[in-house]
């Protein structure tokens, strides 16, 4: 059973680490319920609030990407 056990929490450590690196990528999130959003959207998806705002570094990112374009 110790095999299950320690796959199991490789398994669990795995997917957190995955979680983390996906809400660090998320380009808006929600100004009241601070939710990561991966689209531009009118309102969150978790607690309706059209409060979305563009996060700092994806911000960035997205204005070299339209700078290089415009070129």
């Amino acid at each position: 059973m110790g095999l299950f056990r320690d796959l199991g929490r490789r398994a669990e450590k795995l997917k957190r680490e995955a979680s983390d690196a996906a809400q660090e990528s998320a380009a808006f999130e929600c100004a009241d319920c601070e939710r990561a959003i991966f689209a531009d959207r009118e309102t969150c998806p978790d607690c309706g609030s059209e409060a979305i705002v563009r996060r700092g570094g994806a911000s960035e990112d997205a204005d070299a990407e339209n700078a290089d374009d415009a070129t």
